[in-house]
């Protein structure tokens, strides 16, 4: 009995000295990696650091975006060690989701990884960078298929938002030999916040949700288009008809010129293609396709 108390007690040691020795390895890794890791790269120790101060310790925001599996690590030990340290925490803590491949975190492992130099070689950076900012949730995982992300931009970027643009410049030529209007007006009232509520959801690191507004104003435009029917009233005669058609011109231009520059951030190269379509002068390009549709695999 006694002999089977001295083993226990062993065990027991055993068991202790070697969480010790795992916690001191974890203490050692979590601890000095996270603090000169992410801090030191703004100036952490160094008294004379301007951006340390600017961004760490009097801003008023310090963001940390971290995947959801090392949530632990980054939300208890990382803000106990700051604290020991005497330095402030982390004003949010961002947590991304997984990608997944047939509901499988994607994992070299698993041998399910998709190659991201393939995909863009196969169908662009602007395809690939739509489909993340369009389908990929704050919260939830997404899984990722080429047939998804092909039919994302052929909706969205070249039936939806290249083509709106093509019908608009079209427009300007076929009724006002390219030449935009030079009228004052205002973007259509459905976009007029268009900016601001964009910036706010990619503030808020919702960038589903930015995406989804620029495609809500597309389809607002599109829609405006064709209550308005510029179009019809191009046909009627005398002044009044065709001073109303050069309103309705102008403003469709800078509507669109409008959508062109919020899309900016998340698919950079096509907003640049967008904008010199729709010309930043009074007169237009010949209209080209702004985004060619994909064709599946």
């Amino acid at each position: 009995m006694l002999c089977d108390q001295h083993e226990a007690a062993t065990a027991d040691s055993t068991l202790l000295s070697r969480f010790i020795e795992l916690w001191d390895r974890s203490a050692f890794q979590f601890g000095p990696a996270h603090l000169v890791g992410y801090i030191s790269a703004l100036g952490f120790g160094d008294s004379g650091s301007s951006a340390y101060q600017e961004w760490w310790l009097q801003s008023d925001e310090r963001i940390h975006v971290i995947g959801k599996g090392i949530l632990r690590f980054h939300a208890v030990y990382w803000l106990a060690f700051l604290a020991s340290a005497g330095q402030p925490a982390p004003t949010r803590i961002q947590v991304h989701p997984y990608l997944t491949v047939e509901g499988a975190k994607l994992s070299k492992s698993s041998k399910n990884a998709v190659d991201p130099v393939q995909i863009v070689s196969a169908y662009g950076t602007e395809a690939l960078r739509w489909w993340f900012a369009r389908d990929v949730g704050p919260v939830a995982d997404t899984d990722f298929t080429t047939a998804r992300l092909i039919a994302r931009a052929n909706e969205d970027l070249a039936n939806g938002l290249g083509n709106l643009v093509s019908r608009i410049v079209t427009l300007v030529h076929r009724y006002r030999r390219g030449e935009v209007p030079a009228v004052e007006t205002e973007i259509a009232a459905e976009l007029g916040d268009l900016g601001n509520k964009v910036d706010s959801a990619v503030g808020d690191f919702d960038l589903r949700g930015a995406a989804r507004l620029v495609c809500e104003a597309v389809a607002q435009l599109n829609r405006d288009l064709e209550d308005t029917q510029p179009w019809a009233i191009a046909n009627r005669a005398g002044t009044p008809a065709q001073r109303r058609l050069d309103s309705l011109l102008a403003r469709h231009v800078k509507s669109a010129r409008e959508i062109a520059r919020v899309v900016e951030p998340f698919v950079p190269a096509l907003s640049t293609r967008l904008l010199e379509q729709l010309g930043m002068s009074t007169r237009l390009p010949t209209p080209v396709p702004a985004f060619t549709r994909i064709e599946g695999p």
